[in-house]
């Protein structure tokens, strides 16, 4: 059995430690998850929130075209060093007639910082 679900974007898990330098790419599709979007002449950013709270922003990064497929997000050690547990990442395209498209949808765990001496 089938469901909405199966066919979603999900990007793949990923992680990090708050307070690391940390580059991911994100490749870009279209609705049906496997054509691919072109990107080219758009704008682009990440939106994390805390899992299950979709209406709390806790980081929006302006990504970086890297081909006509996909968009890179820089992470610095200032964006995630108050942050930890389990995000939501969604990344957010703004096209060049102004429609915004969100390819993808998945999961961040970031774990906490210790602290050093």
């Amino acid at each position: 059995m089938t469901s909405i679900y199966d066919q979603a974007n999900y990007l793949p898990d990923a992680w990090l430690y708050a307070g690391s330098n940390k580059t991911w790419t994100y490749p870009c599709f279209q609705e049906d998850g496997s054509t691919p979007l072109n990107i080219s002449n758009g704008s682009l950013t990440l939106v994390l929130c805390p899992y299950g709270e979709p209406e709390i922003i806790s980081l929006v990064k302006m990504g970086v075209i890297a081909s006509a497929y996909s968009f890179t997000v820089s992470f610095t050690e200032a964006d995630t060093i108050n942050l930890s547990g389990k995000y939501l990442q969604q990344p957010i395209v703004l096209d060049s007639d102004g429609n915004t498209f969100r390819p993808g949808q998945g999961t961040v765990l970031i774990f906490p910082a210790i602290a050093t001496l």
